[in-house]
Order: C-alpha cells, then structure tokens, then sequence
C-alpha cells in the first residue's frame, strides 16, 4: 500500500497556520460580498466605481464578487444584442448572488439610480428572498 507524504509546506498552503502551528483543517468561511450598483446610466463610470469600491473592500481582508467588475470587459466580447441584455447579465449574476453572504449596495448620492436600475431591483428582490443583510454603501470621490 502506498503512503502520501504531505510536506510541511504544502500542508500550511492548504490547512493554514495560526499561532506558529499548522491547522489541522480547513480555514473557516470568509464572508462573500456581492456588490451591486446601477450599471447602464453611465457604464464607464459604474465599472470605474465598482472596481474602486471592490479593491478598497479586498484590501480590507473582504471576499467580493462585482459583477460590473467580472463582467465589464466581457461584454466587449459577446454579440452586440448581448452586451446589454439585462435577462442575459442576471442569469449570469443571480447564481453568484445566491453564492453570497450579504449584499453591498453601492449609492454615489442619486437614489434615483437605484430606483431605476432594473439589475439593481431584481438584485436587491433576490437578496430579500434569500434573506441576505443588504448593505447602503456611500461611494464618493
């Protein structure tokens, strides 16, 4: 019979350390932040805010999933009908949305936006279904 050898190093890659010593599983769940924000207003300026706000939150030690983030420079790559279709983008967003730990939801001072974005409502219906804490997140330059 054969035997696997982890080696010390591997086993620190996989299971972590604290305090000097290697775990002995997994590290526990982090928190996964879905971050939405009005998109076709301006979607230049969206995926600027969006990428802004998602570095800020890893920096501080979150896991965050931004869909304008993912999905931005994708689009340049799909069919032109594609691109902005909202029924396309939510069946792309939504499994990721149910993925998550609770919502963050960017406002840059126009709730208008917010009320109008027909990804941000179907988002924030689907946050409420699932139960998920959504979070007002102030964004300013």
């Amino acid at each position: 019979m054969s035997q696997v050898r982890v080696l010390p190093g591997l086993r620190t890659l996989l299971f972590g350390r604290i305090g000097g010593r290697d775990l002995l599983g997994p590290l526990p769940k982090e928190i996964m932040i879905y971050l939405a924000i009005p998109y076709t207003y301006d979607t230049a300026k969206s995926f600027e805010i969006a990428n802004k706000v998602s570095a800020k939150l890893i920096s501080e030690g979150h896991v965050v999933f931004s869909p304008i983030s993912h999905s931005h420079s994708i689009a340049d790559y799909l069919h032109p009908n594609l691109r902005t279709d909202q029924e396309f983008w939510m069946r792309q967003d939504i499994p990721m949305l149910e993925k998550c730990d609770e919502v963050y939801l960017v406002y840059t001072g126009d709730y208008n936006l917010i009320q109008n974005s027909k990804g941000v409502q179907q988002e924030l219906a689907k946050a409420r279904e699932l139960k998920l804490p959504v979070t007002l997140y102030q964004y300013s330059e």
